[in-house]
């Protein structure tokens, strides 16, 4: 199944995934990175969890880094979602 970009262009499931794993390797949020590239967020975000649900790697051993001066508010008081995909989800919280 392909999905249609704003500017009308047919992707398939492997370039969504060579897309997703450039995004990650890059510097770039999501969005920074979409409208870099002339992608739709909500396309992009569609494909990254369908490629997660169907046990495709949608990175490999990628990590996420922090905004600088994240780190001083995350010690005060934080709340923290993971979405682990199939409809699971972690929430950390402290108050």
């Amino acid at each position: 199944m392909s999905a249609t970009t704003h500017a009308g262009k047919r992707r398939d499931r492997e370039e969504w995934q060579r897309l997703i794993t450039q995004q990650q390797s890059s510097q770039l949020s999501q969005k920074a990175y979409c409208q870099q590239h002339g992608l739709g967020l909500s396309t992009f975000q569609y494909w990254k969890r369908k490629l997660i649900s169907t046990g495709l790697p949608a990175c490999a051993d990628a990590w996420l880094e922090l905004p600088s001066g994240v780190e001083g508010s995350l010690l005060s008081g934080w709340d923290i979602e993971l979405e682990l995909g199939h409809g699971v989800c972690l929430r950390l919280k402290q108050h």
